[in-house]
């Protein structure tokens, strides 16, 4: 006869199932954080080669990456003129939806940083 297991496999669920959950959530906020990076990276670049047009006012050339980022302040982005270069630099946070996220984030959030330089013409 088999010894009776009643309960065991509940059990172990009950233990195991809250640990994949968090670590699913991890996974899930490390691809959210990625996508946001990509994102910015890709808007700061856009942004970086229209002001190779010296015309364009650095306002202007703010207002591209926020057209390429939606709900990106204004404020977050700097755009930085010197000789025959052109910094253009943007920066957001991402709140994570994981538990027990703040001990490894402050706060919860992660910061995300993305410049691009370019060279403009004389």
């Amino acid at each position: 006869m088999r010894p009776a297991r009643n309960g065991h496999a509940a059990a172990e669920l009950v233990i195991a199932l809250p640990v994949l959950m968090i670590f699913m959530l991890g996974i899930a906020d490390v691809g959210r954080v990625m996508t946001a990076s990509a994102s910015l990276h890709r808007a700061v670049a856009s942004a970086a080669t229209r002001g190779i047009d010296k015309t364009l006012t650095d306002t202007v050339i703010k207002t591209v990456v926020v057209t390429e980022y939606p709900g990106l302040p204004m404020a977050n982005v700097t755009v930085t003129r010197g000789g025959d270069s052109l910094i253009v630099s943007a920066s957001t946070t991402v709140t994570s939806f994981t538990p027990l996220a703040h001990y490894v984030w402050p706060n919860s959030t992660i910061t995300v940083n993305a410049a691009a330089v370019t060279r403009v013409e004389p």
